[in-house]
């Protein structure tokens, strides 16, 4: 009882578990298809929302990554091959690699020990980089007001994938910097599990009643992803005039 009961506590408890004799703890120290002697192979299905496994042992665990960095651990699995998938909360996600434990692992093995196998259509995938919209700004008098821009993925970055960059920058219309709003340029960084950002430029106020006025931002030069919709429109709006 006191072994099994080491194995739940803190990790210098575990710690000290591996150092011992116990051939299930030293499991967690081991590459397990080498010490097995395992072949695992692992299929995901075109859309990625399943995978299926298959070993040359009994399989007694699979634990999947998703797309937005969850973990779902799979237990009860019976015999050599296995087919998982999202369920409850993890329902549509896609699945980003896979960990299998054998029946020769203690289930209870770090991921650290276990061999990952990624999902390479995921791996491989390049996002497309979208920002969003039109947005309708107020200038208020003796105030400075935010224009918020959404830039989004069509997919999260995957777990195991690189990150994605694309610069961004204002340009002049009818509205002109720095009289109408605050130049503002630089680059955005999506890294894995990420989806939206939001650039946000200032609009100055001043005591000139004014007809609304444009101006553009615009996204440029992806990295590992590829332009969707490039640019959106700021329209600033004077409440000076009756509208």
């Amino acid at each position: 009882d006191s072994d099994s009961d080491s194995d739940s506590d803190s990790d210098s408890d575990s710690d000290s578990d591996s150092d011992s004799d116990s051939d299930s703890d030293s499991d967690s120290d081991d590459d397990q298809c080498t010490r097995c002697n395992a072949v695992i192979d692992t299929q995901f299905s075109a859309d990625s929302y399943s995978a299926q496994v298959s070993s040359s042992r009994p399989i007694q665990a699979v634990v999947m990554l998703f797309s937005d960095g969850s973990i779902k651990r799979v237990y009860g699995i019976s015999g050599s091959t296995a087919i998982v998938s999202g369920t409850g909360g993890n329902t549509g996600k896609l699945i980003s690699g896979l960990w299998v434990i054998l029946d020769c692992a203690n289930p209870k093995t770090d991921l650290d020990f276990l061999p990952y196998f990624p999902n390479e259509a995921l791996v491989n995938l390049i996002p497309v980089i979208s920002i969003e919209g039109n947005r309708y700004i107020y200038e208020i008098q003796y105030s400075l007001e935010e224009a918020a821009f959404n830039v989004t993925l069509s997919e999260p970055v995957p777990f195991g994938g690189r990150s994605v960059y694309v610069d961004y920058t204002t340009i002049d219309n009818s509205a002109v910097a720095p009289e109408d709003f605050i130049e503002q340029s630089g680059t955005l960084e999506f890294r894995p599990g990420e989806v939206h950002k939001t650039i946000v430029i200032l609009i100055p106020s001043d005591d000139v009643q004014e007809d609304s006025e444009t101006f553009f931002i615009e996204i440029s030069n992806p990295e590992n992803g590829l332009i969707g919709v490039p640019r959106a429109t700021g329209r600033i709006i004077d409440t000076l005039n009756d509208f």
